[in-house]
């Protein structure tokens, strides 16, 4: 079956895993965490280049990310058809695929679409 989470990491993009120490994954920042990140803040004035530049700006990437409980996820052992439900449910193009704790990779529907052209 599938692995869980709730929704944090949320649908519709691709992400990036976090992983702490011990190389398991911790959380992933999700496409729309960092493009939200990257806007430009109200009032700001600052341009992403700029924010960066400025020295003590930068935030840690665990104050955008999601915890790896509040990811949707799938295990190793998966059916193609309950990651394809998981899609469409969630309006997601990517789930991460994680056995204990550790990320062995990430799916996405471009992946599942490929055989069949």
């Amino acid at each position: 079956g599938s692995g869980s989470g709730g929704g944090g990491g949320g649908g519709g993009g691709g992400g990036g895993e976090v992983s702490g120490v011990q190389r398991r994954v911790v959380g992933l920042v999700s496409e729309r965490s960092f493009l939200s990140y990257c806007a430009e803040p109200p009032g700001s004035g600052l341009s992403l280049v700029e924010r960066r530049a400025a020295p003590g700006s930068g935030r840690s990437v665990a104050s955008i990310m999601a915890p790896l409980e509040g990811v949707l996820h799938v295990s190793i052992n998966a059916s193609v058809g309950d990651i394809v439900d998981l899609f469409f449910a969630h309006n997601m193009r990517h789930l991460p695929v994680i056995d204990r704790g550790r990320l062995l990779g990430i799916i996405s529907a471009r992946d599942l679409l490929l055989p069949l052209l």
